[in-house]
């Protein structure tokens, strides 16, 4: 079992019900890069990372702090 397969949950939609589908950790980033220190300054930028789960019915996504 590999390690994404143990932090997934089993949800329902809480629009249709449905059984909400896994899209995996997606990592988001706040600010934005300036010129040639732009790699420089990502030491300084606020990064999180969220869960995803998708329902296939009506489109909702969900987020979720993932467990470390």
């Amino acid at each position: 079992m590999d390690a994404n397969a143990q932090t997934q949950k089993t949800l329902q939609c809480l629009r249709c019900e449905d059984t909400m589908v896994y899209q995996g950790n997606f990592k988001f980033h706040e600010g934005s890069r300036v010129g040639v220190f732009g790699d420089l300054l990502e030491l300084f930028t606020n990064r999180e990372s969220f869960d995803l789960y998708v329902c296939p019915s009506c489109g909702k996504v969900e987020f979720y702090m993932p467990k470390e």
